[in-house]
Protein backbone atom coordinates (compact mmCIF):
# COMPACT_ATOMS: atom_id res chain seq x y z
CA UNK A 1 0.00 0.00 0.00
CA UNK A 2 0.96 3.78 -0.45
CA UNK A 3 2.68 5.32 2.26
CA UNK A 4 0.30 8.64 3.20
CA UNK A 5 -1.42 10.27 5.75
CA UNK A 6 -4.47 8.46 7.29
CA UNK A 7 -8.03 9.96 6.27
CA UNK A 8 -10.51 7.62 7.85
CA UNK A 9 -9.82 4.11 9.46
CA UNK A 10 -12.93 2.24 9.03
CA UNK A 11 -11.48 -0.74 11.20
CA UNK A 12 -12.53 -0.73 15.50
CA UNK A 13 -10.76 -2.38 18.17
CA UNK A 14 -12.59 -5.61 18.55
CA UNK A 15 -13.72 -6.06 14.78
CA UNK A 16 -13.90 -8.95 13.26
CA UNK A 17 -12.78 -8.58 9.67
CA UNK A 18 -12.88 -10.60 6.49
CA UNK A 19 -9.86 -10.91 4.15
CA UNK A 20 -9.61 -8.36 1.50
CA UNK A 21 -12.20 -6.29 3.79
CA UNK A 22 -11.17 -2.10 3.31
CA UNK A 23 -9.63 -1.12 7.22
CA UNK A 24 -8.08 2.18 6.61
CA UNK A 25 -8.16 4.61 4.02
CA UNK A 26 -4.94 7.34 3.17
CA UNK A 27 -5.55 10.74 1.56
CA UNK A 28 -5.81 9.99 -2.24
CA UNK A 29 -7.13 13.25 -4.15
CA UNK A 30 -4.38 13.05 -5.94
CA UNK A 31 -5.06 9.48 -7.01
CA UNK A 32 -8.51 9.85 -7.06
CA UNK A 33 -7.98 13.15 -9.53
CA UNK A 34 -5.79 10.52 -11.98
CA UNK A 35 -8.31 7.99 -12.14
CA UNK A 36 -10.76 10.52 -12.74
CA UNK A 37 -8.39 11.45 -15.54
CA UNK A 38 -7.77 8.92 -16.87
CA UNK A 39 -11.52 7.75 -17.45
CA UNK A 40 -12.26 10.66 -18.95
CA UNK A 41 -9.59 10.21 -21.39
CA UNK A 42 -10.34 6.68 -22.12
CA UNK A 43 -14.24 8.11 -22.82
CA UNK A 44 -12.37 10.92 -25.57
CA UNK A 45 -10.72 8.19 -26.77
CA UNK A 46 -13.79 6.34 -27.91
CA UNK A 47 -15.23 9.34 -29.08
CA UNK A 48 -12.66 9.68 -31.26
CA UNK A 49 -12.37 6.03 -32.40
CA UNK A 50 -16.21 6.21 -33.23
CA UNK A 51 -15.54 9.90 -35.11
CA UNK A 52 -12.71 8.09 -37.22
CA UNK A 53 -15.00 4.81 -38.16
CA UNK A 54 -18.16 7.67 -39.21
CA UNK A 55 -15.55 8.92 -41.26
CA UNK A 56 -13.95 5.84 -42.73
CA UNK A 57 -18.09 4.94 -43.53
CA UNK A 58 -18.15 8.07 -45.55
CA UNK A 59 -15.09 7.44 -47.28
CA UNK A 60 -16.57 4.06 -47.87
CA UNK A 61 -19.83 5.28 -49.30
CA UNK A 62 -18.11 8.05 -51.29
CA UNK A 63 -15.67 5.07 -52.98
CA UNK A 64 -18.63 3.16 -54.05
CA UNK A 65 -20.19 5.83 -55.95
CA UNK A 66 -16.79 6.75 -57.26
CA UNK A 67 -16.54 3.62 -58.79
CA UNK A 68 -19.24 3.68 -60.02
CA UNK A 69 -19.15 7.04 -62.00
CA UNK A 70 -15.76 5.83 -62.47
CA UNK A 71 -16.73 2.79 -64.74
CA UNK A 72 -19.49 4.49 -66.14
CA UNK A 73 -16.44 7.10 -67.27
CA UNK A 74 -17.78 9.97 -65.84
CA UNK A 75 -15.01 10.29 -63.01
CA UNK A 76 -11.46 10.16 -63.32
CA UNK A 77 -8.60 7.78 -62.96
CA UNK A 78 -7.35 10.18 -60.19
CA UNK A 79 -10.43 10.37 -58.25
CA UNK A 80 -10.62 7.22 -57.99
CA UNK A 81 -7.27 6.45 -57.05
CA UNK A 82 -7.64 9.79 -54.25
CA UNK A 83 -10.90 8.03 -52.96
CA UNK A 84 -9.16 4.73 -52.54
CA UNK A 85 -5.99 6.84 -50.68
CA UNK A 86 -8.04 8.26 -48.40
CA UNK A 87 -10.46 4.73 -47.91
CA UNK A 88 -6.66 3.62 -46.67
CA UNK A 89 -6.06 6.08 -44.93
CA UNK A 90 -9.08 6.21 -42.56
CA UNK A 91 -8.45 2.23 -42.32
CA UNK A 92 -5.45 3.01 -40.58
CA UNK A 93 -6.53 6.57 -38.74
CA UNK A 94 -8.96 3.35 -36.90
CA UNK A 95 -6.18 0.95 -36.35
CA UNK A 96 -4.38 4.33 -34.72
CA UNK A 97 -7.93 5.02 -32.62
CA UNK A 98 -7.65 1.02 -31.40
CA UNK A 99 -4.53 1.57 -29.65
CA UNK A 100 -4.71 4.66 -28.56
CA UNK A 101 -7.67 2.91 -26.55
CA UNK A 102 -5.99 -0.20 -25.30
CA UNK A 103 -3.43 2.42 -24.21
CA UNK A 104 -6.24 4.23 -22.19
CA UNK A 105 -7.86 1.46 -20.78
CA UNK A 106 -4.13 0.03 -19.70
CA UNK A 107 -4.18 3.97 -18.27
CA UNK A 108 -7.58 3.31 -16.34
CA UNK A 109 -6.25 -0.13 -15.33
CA UNK A 110 -2.86 1.46 -13.21
CA UNK A 111 -4.58 4.73 -11.74
CA UNK A 112 -7.34 2.23 -10.85
CA UNK A 113 -4.77 -0.11 -8.81
CA UNK A 114 -2.96 3.21 -7.95
CA UNK A 115 -6.15 4.33 -6.50
CA UNK A 116 -7.11 1.25 -4.85
CA UNK A 117 -3.14 1.31 -2.82
CA UNK A 118 -4.88 3.73 -0.85
CA UNK A 119 -6.84 1.75 0.98
CA UNK A 120 -5.24 -1.53 3.77
CA UNK A 121 -7.06 -4.45 3.51
CA UNK A 122 -6.99 -7.09 6.28
CA UNK A 123 -4.81 -9.68 4.77
CA UNK A 124 -6.77 -12.77 6.45
CA UNK A 125 -9.84 -13.07 7.99
CA UNK A 126 -9.23 -12.00 12.17
CA UNK A 127 -10.15 -9.81 15.08
CA UNK A 128 -8.24 -6.73 15.05
CA UNK A 129 -6.39 -6.55 18.34
CA UNK A 130 -5.14 -3.03 18.18
CA UNK A 131 -5.06 0.16 16.31
CA UNK A 132 -1.62 2.60 16.14
CA UNK A 133 -2.27 5.34 13.93
CA UNK A 134 -5.15 7.77 14.25
CA UNK A 135 -6.95 9.94 11.87
CA UNK A 136 -4.81 12.42 10.03
CA UNK A 137 -1.71 10.89 11.22
CA UNK A 138 1.23 10.05 8.72
CA UNK A 139 2.32 6.31 8.30
CA UNK A 140 5.43 6.09 8.65
CA UNK A 141 7.23 2.93 6.46
CA UNK A 142 8.02 -0.04 8.98
CA UNK A 143 5.85 0.83 11.26
CA UNK A 144 2.96 -1.56 12.33
CA UNK A 145 -0.45 -0.09 11.53
CA UNK A 146 -2.87 -2.58 13.30
CA UNK A 147 -2.52 -6.11 14.73
CA UNK A 148 -4.73 -8.63 13.72
CA UNK A 149 -5.44 -12.03 14.82
CA UNK A 150 -6.59 -15.51 13.76
CA UNK A 151 -9.21 -16.73 16.18
CA UNK A 152 -10.29 -19.69 14.11
CA UNK A 153 -7.85 -21.14 15.51
CA UNK A 154 -6.81 -20.92 19.00
CA UNK A 155 -4.45 -22.73 20.98
CA UNK A 156 -3.49 -23.04 24.58
CA UNK A 157 -1.14 -24.75 26.35
CA UNK A 158 -1.85 -25.53 30.40
CA UNK A 159 -1.03 -27.56 32.78
CA UNK A 160 -5.05 -29.17 34.21
CA UNK A 161 -4.90 -31.67 37.03
CA UNK A 162 -6.01 -35.08 36.17
CA UNK A 163 -9.20 -34.33 38.39
CA UNK A 164 -10.42 -31.15 36.60
CA UNK A 165 -9.73 -32.85 33.10
CA UNK A 166 -13.50 -34.34 32.51
CA UNK A 167 -14.54 -31.07 32.88
CA UNK A 168 -12.68 -29.24 30.26
CA UNK A 169 -14.40 -28.88 27.18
Amino acid sequence: ATIGDVDKILFRTGDRVKKGERGLKLKHREHRARLDLARANLAAGGASRRQATLRSDQVGKALDRTRKLYDQKIASESSLEQIETEKGVSGEVIAVADANLAQLRAAVEIAEASHDATFMRAPFDGVIASLTPEEGEALSPGLPVYELYDDATVKVDAAVDEVDAARLR
